[in-house]
Parts: structure tokens; sequence; C-alpha cells
């Protein structure tokens, strides 16, 4: 057995509700395990000042999603996100960057 086919059935417990953090999203209509890290940070936006941006990273199955697109709607605790650009994928798994709630800060 090869050390990727190795890596590909250990997948399965990093994936395991039981085993870690995961919680089952639905990625573009289909339910899925996902690893779901979430966070928040003020960015530069197309309205020229910072807004405030909720982010999530999840890291997902290559098997569950042959390629994650930009504007893909993921759905989390009923929630919606948007797909931003993918950060890595090894061949096994893609860490994805999701956002939603974006609003620009009004000075005070």
């Amino acid at each position: 057995m090869s050390f990727a086919t190795q890596l590909i059935n250990d997948s399965s417990v990093f994936f395991n509700a039981d085993e870690f953090s995961t919680a089952t999203i639905t990625y573009s209509g289909t339910s899925i395990d996902a690893i779901v890290d979430y966070c928040e940070s003020l960015d530069d936006s197309m309205y020229g000042a910072k807004s405030k941006v909720r982010y999530a990273n999840i890291e997902i199955k290559v098997s569950d999603v042959a390629r994650p697109t930009y504007r893909d709607i993921v759905i989390i605790d009923s929630v919606s996100w948007y797909v931003k650009k993918t950060l890595k994928g090894d061949g096994i798994n893609w860490i994805v960057q999701l956002y939603r709630d974006e609003r620009p800060q009004v000075a005070a």
C-alpha cells in the first residue's frame, strides 16, 4: 500500500464526528462531512473602506467535492456561506475559505 493510499484510508478518521469536531454541511445541495473553523476580520473591500467579514475555513474531501468554485453555496447550521477561494488542495482534501455578512464599517 502506498503512502497516498494510506492517507486516503485514514482520512475517514478525521471526518468522523466521534473522533474529531466535524459538521455535516450542505455543499451545492449535497450533504457532506467537513471540519469547520470560524473567524472574523476587517478587510479592504470594494466599498473603499474596511468591511467586517465573517469567514469560515472548511476542510472537505476531494471525493465529496471534485473542484470548489467561487460563489458555490455552502450551508452550515442553516446559514448560507459562499466559497471565496480554495486555500489548499493535496489531492485528498481541500481547505476552502467561505465568507458571509460582508458589511462596510461606518466611521463613528
